[in-house]
């Protein structure tokens, strides 16, 4: 029974600076099998026989010297335009070569089943001399591959590739793609648009490819070339690294710099001048000592540097070109030669201002008083004990008193606690007036505050006290009716003794002293008294 050529398609590829032209995968099929549309594409039925055009899957590869055969209706009805790819599809076409004269003649196609073992016989030495990795899958196992297919997937012998699913290769992130483009070549008609993928080599090696396949005839079969894009891809990738490092070393907020052993600047980036004003050819050689605020921070950091080879967060105050100071985090490491000596510095350096203020203001709310801007509770005693440790070491005394403002309820209950706000504010004010800058003063609440008078003896804490009852005596807080509303103060005073190790002890005697006070009359200085014994009653 005759049988007749069903040619599907052909296609073409560069390789080497040459045009090969891959023709494969010619199905032939009798009448019978045609008419009932079935191929089989078992093994055992597509490999060819030896020196026939019967069956299985043929290669023609024409020179760029040879062309193809213009009196086959097929070809030139299915022929795409010359050099339509790079990539042939090699996957269908009509089994002819050209010999010696540029003639087309037949050739036996080569098979692929079995090719597992490789033999030398023409058919799979067809396949080995493509120059394109050749794979055929039975749905998605490697069923075979050619000499560059096991060349792609780095490996040395067939059987580490062979009957593995293809998934076993495929970069994870690439998988579902793929696998949605596996389902629709098997239950589509003709070759798939090209797809690229990355595939991880036996040799745990990542290479991205360009791969294309036909299905064969109904079956779950399909053959596919592979064409390794990694080269170009890389070129690709590098380049649009360039361009995505550049665009981040322009539009950084931060300033990128590296500057030499000897100091001098030799980059920054941009954000130089929205931090320090200046431009960056401004920068470029200069000493970089001269954007210090102290030029000793820059030596140790290079200290720093030297000593551990990298710094994180270091933190340093530069100067703005306007003479400003500018806080500054700094990440830096060092960089060496090959015999380890210092060469050079690179690294990055953010504007912490802001946040160095945000931190003043949190530090003033958890440390202060926010009505009076004195001291709180808690950092005054903490200031206390310090003071107090400093005059145990040093054998110096420090003296502490409590002042309480008289009748500041009645202020409060006859002209509201706004005008209470300013009669507190305006005490503040006037006994800070009175102090030294090693004094503490705070509030301890309410109308009560506290004063630590350090490096101070008897005679002049007693002197400091009177001088702020006369003063507080003497002060117009506020105008209320047309009538000034004056106040006075009681101050219960202690010195610290020898064996005093906690300011507890002392802000106990001077409490002590204050009630004395209050119970004599108020507006005066009472001093503590040992054996004094605190009355009961309700002096507020």
């Amino acid at each position: 029974m005759k049988k007749k050529p069903m040619l599907l398609r052909q296609d073409t590829q560069v390789h080497n600076d040459h045009r090969v032209m891959v023709v494969c995968a010619m199905v032939t099929c009798n009448e019978k099998t045609c008419g009932s549309g079935s191929v089989s594409t078992s093994p055992q039925s597509i490999r060819p026989k030896p020196g026939s055009l019967d069956a299985g899957f043929g290669v023609a590869l024409l020179s760029p010297h040879t062309q193809p055969d213009t009196q086959d209706p097929d070809h030139a009805q299915n022929a795409p335009p010359d050099c339509e790819r790079r990539q042939s599809s090699a996957i269908q076409g009509h089994a002819r070569c050209p010999d010696t004269t540029g003639h087309a003649q037949d050739r036996p196609p080569g098979g692929i089943a079995g090719a597992g073992k490789r033999t030398k016989s023409a058919d799979n030495a067809t396949y080995d001399d493509l120059p394109v990795a050749i794979f055929q899958f039975e749905h998605d196992r490697i069923a075979y591959a050619n000499r560059l297919g096991l060349s792609l997937l780095e490996a040395v012998t067939p059987e580490e590739i062979l009957g593995r699913s293809l998934f076993d290769f495929v970069h994870p992130l690439d998988k579902p793609r793929i696998h949605n483009r596996l389902e629709r070549a098997l239950t589509g008609r003709g070759a798939m648009r090209p797809v690229e993928m990355r595939l991880r080599t036996c040799a745990d090696h990542v290479r991205i490819v360009s791969a294309r396949a036909q299905r064969v005839g109904d079956t779950s079969g399909l053959i596919a070339a592979v064409t390794d894009i990694t080269p170009q891809r890389l070129r690709s990738y590098l380049q649009e690294t360039e361009r995505n490092v550049r665009h981040l070393f322009e539009n950084t907020t931060d300033i990128y710099y590296r500057i030499d052993a000897l100091g001098k600047v030799l980059m920054a980036s941009p954000a130089v001048e929205r931090i320090l004003g200046y431009t960056c050819e401004a920068v470029i050689g200069q000493d970089s000592s001269m954007f210090y605020a102290d030029p000793r921070d820059r030596d140790e950091l290079v200290h720093a540097l030297t000593t551990y080879g990298k710094i994180s967060d270091y933190e340093v105050t530069l100067l703005h070109r306007d003479g400003t100071h500018v806080c500054v985090s700094v990440s830096s490491h060092a960089i060496n030669d090959e015999e380890g000596n210092y060469l050079a510095v690179e690294g990055v350096m953010r504007d912490i201002s802001e946040r160095k203020r945000l931190e003043r203001e949190l530090h003033e709310l958890a440390s202060h008083d926010p009505l009076t801007g004195l001291l709180n509770r808690r950092a005054f005693l903490e200031r206390a004990t310090q003071a107090l440790q400093r005059g145990q070491r040093h054998a110096w005394p420090i003296t502490f008193m409590i002042l309480d403002i008289d009748w500041f309820k009645r202020v409060n209950d006859r002209f509201g606690h706004l005008v209470g706000d300013q009669v507190l504010r305006r005490f503040s004010e006037s006994v800070m007036h009175q102090l030294r800058e090693i004094d503490h003063f705070g509030r301890l609440g309410g109308e009560e505050f506290g004063l630590v008078l350090d490096q101070c003896d008897l005679n002049e804490a007693h002197e400091v006290g009177e001088r702020i009852r006369r003063s507080i005596e003497t002060l117009e807080c506020a105008l209320m009716e047309d009538k000034p509303i004056t106040i006075s103060v009681s101050i219960g005073a202690s010195v610290s003794a020898a064996d005093d190790a906690r300011i507890e002890t002392l802000l106990e005697r001077a409490d002590q002293a204050l009630y004395r006070a209050k119970q004599e009359g108020r507006n005066r200085l009472v001093w503590h008294k040992p054996g004094y014994s605190m009355s009961k009653t309700n002096l507020a």
